[in-house]
């Protein structure tokens, strides 16, 4: 199967699948990570304190949530702004997709979005 052919299948391993899933699911609480410290005087290497939601939070931590965010991010750059808002909310709170355009037209963009994060994760 040639390089082109196996970029446009948009295949991906279960795993690589839910991992992903997960992560978008996961955007509040990283969001909620990314608020505990955004000033330049927080020192990576100490814990700044336990959350309700997050337990221990730290500068690794911290650098890992902003990099899943970036990814989500980057991933929903790359699909068309109509779809962008009922894809994640498909993913987030299972809701159906709209009428806005057949629902093998919102699948198709739902699969490549899940395969640019999963690219963007460096999970493929």
């Amino acid at each position: 199967m040639s390089t082109e052919a196996a970029e446009t299948n948009f295949a991906i391993p279960r795993e690589v699948y839910y991992r992903c899933i997960w992560t978008v699911r996961d955007a509040r609480r990283l969001e909620h990570i990314l608020g505990i410290c955004r000033s330049d005087d927080c020192d990576p290497k100490e814990d700044f304190g336990r959350t309700e939601w997050t337990g221990i939070v730290n500068g690794e931590i911290m650098a890992r949530a902003e990099a899943d965010l970036d990814a989500i991010n980057t991933a929903l750059d790359k699909i068309p702004d109509v779809y962008r808002r009922g894809i994640i909310l498909n993913i987030t709170e299972g809701q159906t997709f709209s009428e806005l355009a057949h629902p093998n037209t919102w699948k198709k963009w739902k699969k490549i979005f899940i395969y640019q994060l999963a690219q963007e994760l460096h999970l493929i």
